[in-house]
């Protein structure tokens, strides 16, 4: 039985740094004016109606992808960047790596294609929002993350945290006093009918990471979680407790 946990609040500050306030502008942006959807020579309306969205955003080299609750990849959107979003992100990620995702709340317009697909007769997927004001921009954390993960783990001495994600195709591990580090996900060695689960993210600093399905007490706030962790990485080994798969416990 391991005897290691992560207060959450800890965990928060540990994978995004400190939160900021919510921001009620999101600085100037190209979208259109309130009032009737306009239409460009491309045939793309920009629709009157104000909607607010929750997912995960992430700025990219070509612009940025966000990827709205629950639907990861099926529906996702660009947003259209501002100064505004571009410092919130910076500041909620000072601890972080370039294109770390975001729990983001965003009030805005979609573009919406007003031409049908050739012969279909379905309208096209919207493709952009314009940015009006920024709701909540936060770092993600067990509790906030609203796309499902595998599993999330956490321990202590140093304090270190672990997101294994399928469904974002990545792994994040973050340590007290490190910027966070991004690894590609890797499908996983299945062993003792489930009970045991290997997984190894290579890069500069190879993860070796096995999950065991026992009882895991937390030394700090007593909680029980069903996994006990073992992560393996740059020559040092830490132990520790986890959460999930998909966010359950």
């Amino acid at each position: 039985m391991r005897n290691l946990t992560l207060p959450v609040a800890l965990v928060a500050y540990l994978i995004g740094g400190c939160m900021p306030k919510p921001l009620t502008s999101a600085g100037d942006a190209s979208k259109p004016s309130p009032g009737e959807a306009s239409v460009t020579k491309a045939g793309v309306a920009y629709g009157a109606e104000v909607v607010t969205l929750r997912g995960l955003y992430r700025p990219t080299r070509e612009g940025s992808v966000f990827d709205p609750c629950g639907t990861p990849g099926a529906a996702a959107y660009e947003v259209v960047r501002t100064p505004a979003l571009d410092e919130a992100y910076r500041m909620t990620t000072r601890q972080g790596f370039d294109g770390q995702s975001v729990v983001a709340t965003l009030t805005g317009r979609l573009e919406v294609v007003a031409k049908v697909d050739g012969g279909s007769g379905q309208p096209r997927a919207p493709r952009r929002f314009y940015l009006e004001a920024i709701d909540t921009l936060e770092a993600k954390n067990p509790r906030n993350t609203c796309i499902p993960y595998t599993f999330w783990a956490f321990g202590s001495e140093p304090f270190w945290n672990l997101e294994i994600s399928r469904n974002e195709s990545i792994a994040e591990w973050s340590a007290l006093g490190e910027n966070a580090q991004r690894y590609e996900y890797a499908e996983p060695l299945v062993e003792r009918g489930g009970k045991v689960t290997r997984y190894v993210f290579p890069g500069e600093q190879r993860l070796k990471v096995t999950v065991v399905e026992e009882p895991c007490t937390g030394d700090m706030s007593g909680n029980r979680y069903p996994f006990a962790v073992t992560v393996e990485r740059a020559g040092k080994s830490y132990t520790g407790c986890a959460q999930g798969p998909e966010g359950t416990q």
